[in-house]
């Protein structure tokens, strides 16, 4: 008796076909909309979430930095860039449910023209803490 194959599929088409239900979920109801990072006006304490901090602001606004949460996942993406950043400075606030209360971690933030990317600390307090500017 010969056994019969099992479909086998590497890593690469596991996780591009999690990934392209995960597009699915995100784009058919539009419940997990991109939210903006805005400019803010004076400089409270706390700061508000999603808002700007110490001087930090979108090198174009009509390309701005943005966030969303889909499921687990935090995608961060960087616009045309940040001006008035600074390194080990916080850049924005990330609201309550966005970011992960136990731990720290790094995200890559890509360009909107994919030139390059901002590398990024989220903190367990939901500060996105800029750290470096690189090519890919």
């Amino acid at each position: 008796m010969t056994a019969g194959r099992v479909d086998q599929a590497d890593l690469a088409d596991i996780l591009g076909g999690y990934g392209a239900r995960i597009s699915q979920l995100e784009n058919g109801d539009g419940s997990f909309p991109w939210i903006y990072v805005q400019p803010q006006a004076d400089d409270p304490s706390p700061p508000s979430p999603g808002y700007f901090q110490n001087g930090c602001s979108n090198v174009n606004p009509d390309i701005g930095v943005r966030f969303k949460r889909v499921l687990s996942w935090l995608f961060l993406e960087g616009g045309d860039g940040i001006a008035g950043y600074a390194p080990n400075v916080a850049v924005f606030q990330l609201p309550v449910n966005y970011f992960n209360p136990n731990r720290n971690y790094p995200l890559l933030a890509s360009l909107a023209d994919g030139s390059g990317s901002f590398t990024y600390k989220i903190t367990n307090t939901g500060l996105v803490v800029y750290i470096n500017q690189g090519a890919y």
